[in-house]
């Protein structure tokens, strides 16, 4: 994103077709782009072709349990794949609770945090200010 203040698109990573529509008609009403992947695999496709563009995605939500692969083998394979990815902001989303051993697995992979669903408006709305202000 060359503009500092330019709002993040978003990558929301679920294989739960309603979780995913809620999340993204509230990334939507906050003026973002959002780009919805029912599995690991169209992920990592959508990352292939965003890779060229000029603003990449900004953060990702992944959800811990996709049909295909976990979040985990997701932000492996795109640490991987993708070099540039450690400059997107990654939660990881869950309908439970992580456990202590996993959400230090995860950060140690570089994700920010993990969030127990359901993902509301005032969570997204801190995450995109703080990456705003992040990026000024």
């Amino acid at each position: 994103m060359a503009d500092g203040s330019a709002k993040p698109s978003f990558l929301v990573v679920d294989d739960d077709s309603f979780a995913s529509m809620v999340v993204e008609s509230l990334i939507t009403s906050l003026g973002c782009h959002v780009k919805v992947c029912s599995s690991g695999e169209e992920c990592l496709g959508a990352l292939s072709e965003q890779k060229y563009r000029d603003s990449p995605f900004g953060v990702a939500l992944l959800d811990w349990e996709l049909g295909d692969m976990t979040g985990k083998q997701v932000v492996e394979r795109l640490h991987a794949d993708f070099p540039w990815v450690s400059e997107m902001r990654i939660i990881m989303v869950s309908g439970h609770a992580p456990e202590d051993e996993t959400t230090t697995a995860l950060a140690a992979l570089g994700v920010l945090t993990y969030w127990e669903k359901p993902v509301t408006a005032k969570r997204l709305q801190d995450l995109l200010e703080e990456h705003v202000a992040a990026r000024k």
